[in-house]
């Protein structure tokens, strides 16, 4: 559980568990753990797989519950710093390689131990950055928006939302492909539930604009791609290829193969 004095700045933020140093060689196997922070710590990197969870928020102990982070969504909100979770979940360098499977990265939306379960306001930075150019394998926000407390930070190629004009636009995107070459993903499901806690958009299937975006890449292969409420299945170069509406399956929107060389 992170805690302490090391954490504080999103300006400078550093890893709570950190596996080797550049140069290092050899291997570490990690399994049947729990990261959490303790508190508010918007510069802390969670880093962990097999068997491994990120849970940031809404569990006894971790001073981000409902008692103090319930959501708001009446009002305009203001960021609680109070509420504030990790600056980033987990971070592979370029020179790293890591196979992982059945993890699981959680931003608490709602209570699992106190009584009222309510749903919750907890404000991550970022999931999971892969500057890898090795191997690697993994298997298996609305009021405010998304620029609101973590700033686009270029150092961790953020989205700038530069070419948002609908407030749908200034959302966590469920996957970002940036300046990357040969990436390939099997059976990925990426949802979007409510807008500012409201599930009318859900009929609409307009949560929210965009879900996946590519960008500066080429050999990208998406394999069984499902998404949920999101105008845009994917985004090229900030132009929507693969309409949700065009895509309708079941329960969510699916294409079999999505290709862009």
């Amino acid at each position: 559980m992170a805690l302490g004095t090391a954490f504080p700045d999103l300006n400078n933020p550093k890893p709570i568990f950190r596996v080797g140093n550049p140069g290092d060689v050899g291997s570490v196997e990690m399994s049947d753990l729990i990261f959490e922070t303790l508190g508010p710590a918007p510069g802390a990197i969670i880093a962990c797989m097999w068997d491994v969870h990120w849970r940031i928020g809404g569990t006894a102990g971790t001073q981000l519950q409902s008692d103090k982070c319930t959501k708001t969504p009446a009002i305009a909100t203001v960021v609680n710093p109070a509420c504030v979770g990790a600056f980033l979940l987990m971070h592979i360098t370029s020179e790293a390689s890591i196979y992982m499977e059945n993890n699981w990265g959680w931003v608490a939306d709602h209570e699992l131990d106190l009584s009222d379960h309510n749903q919750i306001n907890i404000y991550n930075g970022r999931g999971i950055l892969i500057e890898s150019r090795i191997a690697v394998w993994i298997y298996f926000q609305g009021n405010p928006n998304a620029l609101d407390p973590f700033p686009p930070d270029p150092r961790y190629f953020d989205p700038t939302f530069e070419n948002c004009f609908q407030a749908i636009c200034y959302k966590t995107l469920g996957l970002r492909i940036y300046n990357s070459t040969y990436v390939l993903n099997y059976g990925a499901g990426l949802y979007s539930f409510f807008n500012n806690y409201d599930q009318c958009c859900l009929l609409t299937e307009a949560c929210q604009q965009d879900m996946v975006e590519i960008e500066l890449s080429e050999g990208i292969y998406l394999y069984g791609l499902s998404t949920l409420a999101s105008q845009s299945m994917v985004t090229v170069d900030y132009t929507a290829l693969v309409p949700s509406l065009a895509n309708l399956d079941t329960f969510c929107q699916t294409v079999a193969i999505f290709e862009y060389a």
